[in-house]
């Protein structure tokens, strides 16, 4: 195979180490210890194909714009163990030199670092095998459980598109309505997704959401019938909702999963990460715009 060559990542080193950038084809330790490579020609066409669909694209950007930062993301974790939010302040002084011809600014880049960081995690090294995702001297659940976890996931997921669509509809800027708008159609596909995986284990998926998802559309629609339904006091309540996401999918992957239930949270828990960190993001903004 040949060697993908690219100028800006062979000439700066990556954060934390004395490599050059070109370790993009760098190993590090997977799950047991031994060597992982990952391939930056995998990654690449998996965010060329994928990154469109992302929640931090912005319409009218190329891939072109944010190459820099998957590849920065994925590169830098093929080096380093740290968490990525750890080293997100070196990242953030690398970008400047490993942008290349990207006009992406490091708030608009970060996103796409983050989930190609991720997506390096959970394919190369949390499991060393991607094929291999549970431990083979546990039993795994049985449908029953299976289903049971599904369906606590599907409340959590119906929750979300409750929740952000009450937010979209009382939000007052355009970029939020159409944050609010997507997420909620995130939740709505993933709901769709987990309804086909609990018929599939022989099982009957839930009416509605959690209780706890009902008191959060109603607080949403208490703040607006009073003129409190700020964008900082939305942000803020759609960040507790992605907190309680993904805590849910961290309590699901802890359990013995089938490789296809557990491939399927994954993405969920990668998916939620990320936009909590977007909401996450914006609050800040809006928290400063308010002080």
């Amino acid at each position: 195979m040949t060697k993908e060559t690219h100028p800006s990542a062979d000439t700066n080193p990556a954060p934390g180490t004395k490599a050059s950038g070109a370790s993009a084809l760098g190993t590090g330790p997977g799950a047991d210890g031994a060597a992982v490579d990952i391939n930056p020609a995998v990654e690449d066409a998996y965010w060329r194909e994928h990154y469109a669909g992302e929640p931090y694209c912005e319409a009218g950007r190329r891939y072109d714009d944010y190459r820099p930062a998957y590849e920065l993301g994925w590169s830098s974790r093929a080096i380093l163990k740290d968490h990525f939010d750890s080293i997100e302040p070196a990242l953030a002084q690398q970008w400047n030199a490993r942008r290349g011809s990207s006009s992406l600014q490091w708030d608009q880049a970060r996103p796409a670092a983050r989930a190609a960081w991720d997506r390096a995690e959970n394919t190369y090294f949390r499991t060393g095998d991607p094929d291999k995702s549970t431990d083979d001297k546990a039993e795994l659940l049985d449908d029953e459980q299976v289903v049971e976890v599904l369906n606590e996931l599907l409340e959590t997921a119906r929750d979300g598109e409750f929740g952000f669509q009450a937010c979209a509809d009382e939000a007052a800027t355009p970029r939020l309505q159409r944050l609010f708008y997507h997420r909620a159609e995130n939740c709505h596909q993933a709901a769709d997704h987990l309804v086909q995986l609990i018929w599939r284990f022989g099982g009957t998926p839930v009416e509605d959401g959690t209780t706890s998802g009902a008191v959060h559309r109603g607080w949403v629609h208490i703040k607006g019938a009073v003129g409190a339904a700020s964008d900082l006091a939305m942000l803020e309540e759609c960040e507790r909702g992605e907190d309680a996401a993904i805590a849910r999918c961290r309590k699901a992957l802890a359990q013995n999963l089938p490789p296809e239930v557990r491939s399927f949270i994954e993405r969920l828990a990668h998916s939620a990460q990320r936009n909590h960190d977007q909401i996450r993001d914006l609050r800040n903004e809006a928290l400063t715009r308010d002080c």
